[in-house]
């Protein structure tokens, strides 16, 4: 079972949330998903942030449409530099039903 790690206010920084999501995966060896908010404009950074520390599931949703200020946006995360990091790390686009 995975386990998701948040940042709900979208106050955090990249490399906080790689600290958070290596910190995470160490202390209990379980799979991480990360969910950011874009408040200040870091949705997509650090999405892509905890997938290269290791992160293997990111919730975004399209055109970054999400409460408050929104999520990271899925066509960021997956067109910009998104397809290097989903070739180098083998990760595919799912949709959870």
């Amino acid at each position: 079972m995975p386990l998701a790690s948040l940042d709900t206010m979208g106050c955090a920084t990249p490399e906080a949330i790689k600290y958070m999501v290596r910190w995470v995966k160490d202390m209990t060896g379980l799979p991480i998903e990360i969910h950011t908010h874009n408040d200040f404009g870091m949705g997509v950074a650090t999405e892509l942030a905890a997938v290269t520390a290791g992160a293997e599931c990111v919730h975004s949703c399209g055109n970054g449409l999400g409460e408050r200020t929104g999520n990271a946006a899925l066509e960021e995360l997956m067109l910009g530099p998104g397809p290097a990091l989903w070739l180098r790390y083998r990760l595919s686009p799912r949709q959870n039903s």
